[in-house]
């Protein structure tokens, strides 16, 4: 798993020292929630989807479209199961013609059915990337590509034509292929020119786009990005390093690009007259120990909790940032209050086991195939809607700033999608729980995603979307509605969870109730 070899060094001979209590293991899946019919959404409340250049629109120059060429070019279609890589494989992809997997969903050509669907659900936001790569396709530009900019340019208007509002993602794991270019013995985040190249890049969007937007997301799931690129070596670059503190400097890199983002984004402002918003996406899920009574178990859960969630949410906090039991650790100027609201995304629960005389030896498990009451999805994750009040509690404990949920959703091939029904039913009434009985202020809800799309090492084999796309149709990538589609159009028309949605996805759940 991704966070697996980043904590292995980091706990030799440091399991008595750790300062944080240990975690314990739950045994619901729900906030004691009656009917959350009887609350509503406040006004203003934004509902939307969320989606990324690289896995919905064709980026011809980034690294991510090299690394599609070179999984054809190598045949390297393999993987270990659903939800684990296979390094330098995308699975199953060799199903798809190569021009297919490039293009991803046509969505440069279909966007304006894409928005008028998401208008047509009712929603009134949607959360979308810039492609630094088309902007800059090459490392010698100082100003960005004229056709880039016309293009985003085109796909903002036509959302706020649908009555969508939109939140700009700046970067979404995908770089240009160039920045990859070895400068004085180094690559990418590490170059000592990075900063300043990304700052590049966010001043042209700003300059460009700042009119029309005012939520801005700087980095996507940073947390995310190091592991699976520097650890687990299945994104690009694939680096496969000892332990987390080898990439120290990347981590370093990219909290100066969210910082230096910040006061970038703000200093339009005064310009514009009104505020941007501007935060983090950051990747969340409820780490528990497989077994509440052993103690290795339950102290490794918060290691993870702590190195692999808190470190990042809580970087802005103070302007330090560090990773428990590692050399991570460093204090930045521009960092300190740098979020004016949360992005959280959640996917739900991840288990950690580990031998009591060998807790080197942990596992991270994506599900307890003993819980026959767990609901689990495409890719192996387990549903935990509880997990998502937890969350929101301690994050308003600590933060205090409005909340917005920037991705949560599942993976379900369904037309019929029933997992993914009671997840938006049963996760939306606990942002309502949140809401009214714990005065959390949460301001807005993004599925994750609005169509099926390249899921990264999953492919399209990973089908996250209300809408189901048919890749194997490479002129027309029709889009097909889901069930779910009927639930969360249902749920933003009334502005609460009705109460026969709520009894129905609960009723998923027999052996918990």
């Amino acid at each position: 798993m991704i966070i697996q070899r980043a904590l292995q060094l980091a706990l030799v001979g440091s399991l008595g020292v750790f300062s944080v209590s240990c975690a314990s293991r739950t045994s619901t899946y729900f906030s004691p929630i009656q009917n959350p019919s009887i609350y509503s959404f406040p006004a203003g409340f934004q509902f939307g989807s969320a989606t990324s250049a690289p896995q919905i629109e064709k980026t011809a120059n980034s690294d991510w479209d090299q690394f599609v060429r070179d999984t054809y070019k190598n045949r390297a279609f393999g993987f270990i199961e659903p939800g684990r890589a296979k390094p330098r494989n995308i699975r199953k992809l060799g199903d798809y013609p190569e021009n297919t997997a490039l293009e991803r969903t046509a969505h440069q050509r279909l966007y304006s059915q894409d928005f008028e669907a998401a208008h047509k659900m009712g929603q009134n936001a949607y959360r979308f990337s810039v492609s630094w790569d088309v902007l800059f396709p090459s490392a010698a530009m100082k100003e960005p590509s004229p056709e880039g900019i016309a293009y985003y340019r085109k796909l903002i208007q036509e959302m706020k034509k649908q009555g969508l509002t939109p939140w700009l993602t700046l970067f979404h794991f995908s770089t240009p292929q160039w920045f990859w270019n070895e400068v004085n013995g180094k690559r990418g985040w590490e170059r000592d020119d990075a900063v300043a190249l990304f700052n590049q890049y966010v001043q042209a969007v700003v300059k460009e786009f700042f009119n029309d937007v005012d939520y801005w997301v700087t980095l996507n799931e940073p947390n995310t990005y190091i592991f699976s690129s520097y650890m687990e070596g299945v994104f690009p670059p694939f680096e496969a390093r000892k332990d987390v503190s080898r990439a120290a400097l990347v981590i370093e890199n990219l909290m100066k690009c969210h910082a230096e983002a910040y006061r970038i984004i703000h200093a339009t402002d005064a310009v514009k007259g009104r505020t941007n918003w501007v935060g983090m996406a950051h990747h969340t899920r409820a780490f528990e120990p497989m077994n509440t009574y052993s103690p290795v178990d339950r102290l490794v859960a918060s290691i993870t909790q702590a190195s692999f969630v808190d470190a990042f949410v809580d970087a802005s906090l103070t302007g330090h940032f560090k990773i428990p039991l590692s050399s991570v650790d460093f204090t930045l100027p521009g960092l300190r209050g740098s979020e004016d609201y949360i992005g959280l995304n959640y996917y739900g629960r991840y288990y950690v086991r580990a031998p009591l005389l060998k807790p080197l030896a942990f596992e991270v498990l994506m599900h307890d195939p003993a819980s026959p009451a767990s609901i689990v999805n495409d890719v192996g994750w387990e549903h935990y809607p509880q997990g998502l009040t937890q969350l929101l509690v301690k994050t308003h404990k600590k933060h205090h700033k409005p909340i917005y949920i920037l991705e949560h959703g599942t993976a379900d091939a369904n037309l019929n999608d029933e997992r993914r029904q009671e997840s938006i039913t049963t996760h939306l009434a606990e942002i309502l729980y949140s809401i009214h009985e714990k005065k959390i202020d949460v301001r807005g809800y993004f599925h994750w995603s609005l169509m099926d799309n390249f899921e990264w090492t999953e492919g399209f084999e990973a089908k996250f979307g209300l809408y189901s796309v048919d890749f194997k149709d490479s002129k027309n990538y029709t889009r097909t509605p889901r069930k779910s589609v009927e639930t969360y159009k249902s749920i933003i028309d009334k502005k609460t969870v009705p109460l026969d949605l709520w009894e129905k996805a609960c009723s998923r759940y027999p052996k918990i109730l």
